[in-house]
C-alpha cells in the first residue's frame, strides 16, 4: 500500500467511519482523492463494497504497523462538571465495574446541566497528568502512542470508590484518589463547593467529624527542664515564658525569635545596661550604622548582616525594659566590641553569619506574626532551635538546655495530633465545615488553628500573648485578603489619602475614633498595605480596609460587632511587640476568642 492507503485504512480502521466525506474531513484530503484510494483498496480486496474492512485489509495493516486502537476512560464528576486527570487503561478493553458495593455511602445531587464529552485536547491532558502523577509515585506506565482519539458520544455512568477520611494528625477531611494515587484536590474542591451551599451535607460531616473527637488528655509539660525552674523564672521572667513549650506539645518561631531578643535583652543589662545609650543618641543614622559595622568585624562577625540605625523612640522603649531585636541586638554587639570577655564573642567566631541568621529567623518569623502562611512551628532539634538555645546558653550560661525535651507527659507528637484533631473540629464548628477551607486564606486559618490549640489547653492563668498574637495575625490575613478582593473599590486619584478618608468614614458612620497612634503609622506600611505586599502590620490594615471598604458593609459589620473599630485598636495596643507578658483567666482568653470569631464572621459574613 502506498502512503495514502495506509492511512486512509487505517483511520478508517481505528474510528470506524465508511463515508467519503468523513474521512475526508479526518485526512484534510479532497473527497475525490479520497473517492480513488477508496476505489483502489476495493480492488485489492482490502475494502468490500460497503467500504468495511476486510480479513485481508485487517492483516495488510497489521503486517505494515497500522495504528493501534485502544479503549480508554475519562471520567466527569456531575456535581460541577470536572474532569478528573486520570485516564484508566482497562485490561482487554472492558470497562470497569464495580467490585463490591459500599456498606456506606453519601449521595451527592448531580448538577441538571448536561455537560457533554470531553475534547481530544483534553483527554491528552488527562494522559500527560497520569503518566506525572504515577511516576511521582515512583511507579511507570506505559501509556500508547496516540496518532488520532475517538471521543465516544454516548457517555455510560460509574459510581467510582472515593473514600472520605478524617486525618488523625490534623483533624482535617480529605477525599481519596479514587485511582489510588494520593487524594483527588478535585473531587474535594467540588466536595467543598457544594458544603457551601449544602446544610444537609455540611450537618452530616460535622455530625461524623464530632463523632471522632478524642479526649485531649495529658497536655504537653515541660515544668521539669531546668530552663523552668524557679530560680530561671526569678532571674528571667521575660525569657523563661518565651522558652516554655505550649501545652500543645509544640514551640513557636515567634518564640524562639522572643527568647533571643530577651536573652539579649538580659545579657545587657549584666554587661552595663545604658553604658552605649548617649553614644546612640546623639550618633546620626549614617554614623550608626558605620559604628555598627565596625563593632561586627572586632567581635568576629563576617559582614554578611545588616543592623539598622536606632532612633530615640527605640532607646526610650529600651530604658523601659522592653526587648526589641533593632536595639538589643546593636547594644549587645558594641558592648561586646568593648568587652575583650564578652560571651557574644565566643559566638560569633562559632557563627560568623551571626547577624544575617537573626535577620533570616525575623523574616520567618514576621509572616506568621501578621497573617502570612509560612509554617510557625519549630521543631526541636531544628537548625533555628540549636542557634536558639547555643546563643541563649552562652549569654546566660545558669539556663541550661540538657533535659528541654524530656516533656513529663510524654511523646509531644501525640498530645499535637490529638489537640490540633480538636482544634480543626472546633473551628469548623464555629464557622462551617467550608468556610475555613472556601473563604479563608491558608494564614487566617493557621492563626485561628493556633489560637485554638491553645484555648483548648488553657488552665488555670496564663500569658496570653500568644493568644493574642495569633488574633492578631487572624484579623489582619482577613483585612488584606479583602482589601485584594473586588468587594473593596480601589481610588481613581493617586492623591487618595487612606488615613484621612479611614478618618472622615469613622466619623461619619459613627465607627469610633482612631488613634493617633495608628495615624501615624509609616506611610511606606500604608502602602504596602493598600498594594497588597507582605510588609506592613494589623494597623494599616485596619486604616486601608476602612478606606476602602463598601460602607453598607462597615456599617453592617458595626451592628454585628459593636466597636469593632476601637476594639481591634485595643488589641493592637494590648500585643504590643508582641514578645511580652499578657497574664489572664481562661475567661480573659475567651474575650479575645469571641471579638476575634465575631470580627471574622461579620467581614467573611458567615
Amino acid at each position: 500500500m502506498n502512503p495514502f492507503e495506509r492511512v486512509v485504512l487505517g483511520i478508517m480502521r481505528a474510528t470506524r467511519i465508511r463515508d467519503v466525506n468523513s474521512i475526508s474531513a479526518k485526512t484534510c484530503l479532497e473527497p475525490d482523492f479520497v473517492e480513488g484510494v477508496l476505489l483502489r483498496l476495493r480492488d485489492k480486496a482490502l475494502l468490500d463494497e460497503q467500504n468495511r474492512i476486510t480479513d485481508t485489509g485487517k492483516e495488510k495493516l497489521d503486517d505494515e504497523g497500522g495504528l493501534e486502537l485502544r479503549t480508554a476512560w475519562l471520567f466527569r464528576e456531575l456535581v460541577s462538571g470536572k474532569l478528573l486527570p486520570f485516564i484508566h487503561l482497562p485490561q482487554n478493553d472492558e470497562p470497569p465495574r464495580c467490585k463490591k458495593e459500599p456498606s456506606h455511602t453519601k449521595p451527592m445531587r448531580a448538577s441538571k446541566l448536561r455537560f457533554g464529552p470531553p475534547t481530544p485536547e483534553e483527554a491528552l491532558a488527562a494522559m500527560r497528568e497520569t503518566k506525572r502523577r504515577v511516576e511521582g509515585y515512583g511507579k511507570t506506565i506505559r501509556l500508547p502512542r496516540v496518532g488520532q482519539i475517538d471521543i465516544g458520544p454516548n457517555p455510560e455512568r460509574f459510581s467510582l470508590d472515593c473514600p472520605i477520611v478524617m486525618r488523625d494528625s490534623d483533624g482535617r477531611w480529605r477525599i481519596a484518589d479514587p485511582f489510588g494515587y494520593g487524594y483527588s484536590r478535585e473531587l474535594e474542591a467540588t466536595f467543598l463547593q457544594e458544603m457551601g451551599e449544602n446544610e444537609e451535607l455540611s450537618d452530616w460531616l460535622m455530625e461524623w467529624s464530632d463523632s471522632l473527637i478524642v479526649e485531649n488528655g495529658d497536655s504537653a509539660d515541660d515544668s521539669k527542664a531546668a530552663y523552668a525552674s524557679q530560680s530561671i523564672r526569678k532571674l528571667y521572667p521575660g525569657l523563661s515564658q518565651n522558652l516554655r513549650v505550649r501545652k500543645d506539645g509544640t514551640r513557636t518561631i515567634g518564640q524562639i525569635y522572643a527568647a533571643i531578643e530577651w536573652a539579649l535583652f538580659y545579657s545587657c543589662r549584666i554587661n552595663g545596661f545604658d553604658d552605649k545609650v548617649p553614644e546612640l543618641r546623639f550618633s546620626s543614622p549614617r554614623d550608626q550604622i558605620d559604628m555598627f559595622r565596625g563593632a561586627m568585624t572586632a567581635i568576629g562577625c563576617d559582614g554578611s548582616g545588616f543592623i539598622a540605625p536606632v532612633d530615640k523612640r527605640n532607646i526610650n522603649n529600651y530604658l523601659s525594659g522592653t526587648p526589641e531585636m533593632r536595639v538589643v541586638l546593636p547594644m549587645s554587639i558594641l558592648q561586646a566590641e568593648d568587652d575583650p570577655s564578652h560571651p557574644l564573642r565566643v559566638f560569633c567566631h562559632a557563627h560568623p553569619d551571626f547577624v544575617a541568621r537573626i535577620g533570616r529567623m525575623k523574616a520567618r518569623r514576621d509572616a506568621p506574626l501578621h497573617g502570612g502562611e509560612s509554617d510557625r512551628f519549630v521543631q526541636s532539634g531544628e537548625p533555628d532551635d540549636l542557634f536558639m538555645k547555643e546563643l541563649v546558653s552562652t549569654l546566660l550560661p545558669a539556663v541550661r538546655f540538657d533535659d528541654a525535651n524530656q516533656l513529663r507527659n510524654g511523646d509531644a507528637d501525640s498530645t499535637f495530633k490529638n489537640v490540633n484533631f480538636n482544634a480543626e473540629n472546633s473551628i469548623m464548628g464555629e464557622f462551617g465545615p467550608a468556610v475555613p477551607y472556601l473563604r479563608m486564606t491558608r494564614g487566617t486559618r493557621e492563626a485561628l488553628l493556633s489560637a485554638e490549640r491553645f484555648w483548648i489547653t488553657f488552665e488555670g492563668e496564663e500569658n496570653l500573648q500568644l493568644l493574642v498574637n495569633e488574633y492578631y495575625a487572624a484579623l489582619q490575613s482577613v483585612l488584606d485578603a479583602e482589601i485584594l478582593s473586588d468587594r473593596a473599590s480601589r481610588p481613581d486619584s493617586k492623591l487618595f489619602d487612606p488615613c484621612s478618608t479611614a478618618t472622615s468614614r469613622c466619623e461619619k458612620l459613627n465607627l469610633g475614633t482612631l488613634p493617633r497612634g495608628l495615624l501615624n503609622a509609616k506611610r511606606t506600611f500604608i502602602q504596602d498595605a493598600l498594594q497588597g505586599g507582605g510588609n506592613h502590620t494589623l494597623g494599616p490594615s485596619l486604616i486601608v480596609y476602612l478606606a476602602l471598604a463598601d460602607e453598607e458593609k462597615l456599617v453592617s459589620i458595626e451592628e454585628s460587632v459593636p466597636g469593632f473599630v476601637d476594639d481591634i485598636c485595643e488589641l493592637i495596643a494590648i500585643r504590643g511587640h508582641g514578645n511580652g507578658v499578657i497574664p489572664g483567666c481562661k475567661e480573659d482568653a475567651g474575650k479575645y476568642r469571641a471579638f476575634a470569631f465575631d470580627v471574622i464572621k461579620a467581614i467573611l459574613e458567615v
